[in-house]
């Protein structure tokens, strides 16, 4: 690979001029006309392009990483329902947001081209696929004249993740006062947002099953787990970052329920080791040559999710460094983690204290800490004693 070119494709003059500016300095630019391709490897494309042609390109240099230049609302289309592009530059363009995009493709292209973690998917052999049906929705819901029928429709497509869906929505955990019968019913009691993120658990957690029982391990409960913190981190997060550190949250346990699904005789080592006191994290990638979380990140990464949410689950077991803005995703993620862990072990003869100052004062979050623990507390009592079924009231005669 040539470390040092950057292919430019299809762009205005104006456009390639702040490219220039932006990455002259560390990369030597080839511009193409159009949507053609080039024989010449390189570190990575900027394509002005659709996604048709830059797969294309991905087709042709699968390890170059891709930015794909779109307008605001494209690029919502676009991450919505997943794509060639590692990552998205949007216009207008700048040289600040030009150096970021470009590094945040090269980070994405670096994760996947990882030896050891490709060399653990070999022996793993099918992993998740990509969560197909929560994208089509995620598409529909960014149009403004969408319905509940428009949203019920895209998940009836898929019949699987239609059933499991309806069965959560009936189960205690929700406590409705009468049976669901239809998705459309479920959006409409529950709420766009709960079912959209209903469906990406159902979705991405749905293939994981282990080959052989753990003793000790239940992926059920993992799944539930994962859904709490999502819900802790999307509180925790700026709003503008809500829905991607849920996401990050709900998948920052990818990797390591994809171990105990795919290879859960070689977990039983991992239990093993955690009983010399081990920790679990580094019994992991003792047994698996991999950190847990770096293939979660590229799982995800492969499904084409945006670059914020593949980081913050390749970055959430290390406090952030603080800075002038809000709270970084993985740092929500970090937190949301550490407040369930707590609250799971409230009960225990020495209870767990996982959240440290550092984690929370950066961001002035002490005085919210005791409504956080009390929430964690809650999300943690509702999956270890789901609320009964609420029956109608009874009208007198």
């Amino acid at each position: 690979m040539n470390d040092d070119v950057v292919h430019v494709v299809g762009l205005e003059r104006s456009e390639i001029d702040i490219i220039r500016r932006a990455l002259g300095g560390r990369f030597r630019l080839v511009c193409h006309v159009g949507a053609s391709l080039a024989e010449l490897d390189a570190v990575a494309v900027i394509h002005g392009g659709d996604d048709a042609a830059l797969s294309r390109w991905a087709s042709l240099h699968p390890r170059m990483a891709r930015v794909r230049v779109t307008d605001p609302e494209e690029t919502r289309r676009a991450v919505a329902r997943g794509g060639a592009a590692h990552t998205y530059l949007q216009r207008p363009i700048t040289p600040e947001a030009v150096q970021q995009t470009v590094d945040h493709a090269i980070y994405l292209g670096t994760l996947l081209e990882d030896e050891d973690i490709r060399e653990l998917v070999d022996e793993l052999g099918t992993l998740p696929a990509q969560p197909r049906t929560y994208q089509a929705l995620c598409a529909v819901l960014l149009c403004p004249t969408s319905s509940l029928r428009d949203a019920a429709r895209v998940i009836e497509r898929d019949v699987a993740v239609s059933v499991r869906v309806l069965q959560l929505v009936n189960s205690a955990m929700y406590g409705l006062p009468r049976k669901v019968a239809s998705l459309e019913q479920a959006v409409s009691l529950l709420g766009l947002r709960a079912v959209q993120d209903l469906v990406l658990a159902v979705e991405v957690f749905g293939e994981l099953t282990p080959k052989e029982p753990l003793p000790g391990v239940s992926l059920e409960e993992m799944q539930a787990v994962a859904h709490a913190t999502g819900t802790l981190a999307r509180v925790l997060a700026a709003p503008k970052d809500a829905d991607s550190a849920y996401m990050a949250g709900l998948l920052s346990f990818m990797g390591r329920m994809v171990l105990v699904a795919k290879a859960s005789d070689r977990y039983q080592a991992v239990l093993y080791l955690t009983q010399t006191d081990l920790p679990l994290e580094e019994a992991e990638e003792a047994v698996f040559g991999v950190r847990a979380l770096d293939l979660g990140a590229w799982l995800l990464a492969m499904w084409g999710l945006p670059w914020e949410v593949v980081d913050a689950v390749r970055t959430c077991d290390a406090v952030p460094v603080a800075g002038q803005g809000p709270m970084p995703i993985a740092g929500a993620v970090l937190l949301a983690r550490c407040l369930v862990d707590e609250a799971r072990t409230r009960n225990a003869e020495e209870p767990l204290v996982a959240v440290t100052r550092e984690m929370v004062e950066p961001w002035g979050l002490r005085p919210r800490m005791p409504l956080l623990r009390g929430l964690a507390r809650s999300l943690v009592r509702g999956l270890e004693e789901p609320p009964r079924r609420r029956e109608p009231p009874v009208m007198a005669a």
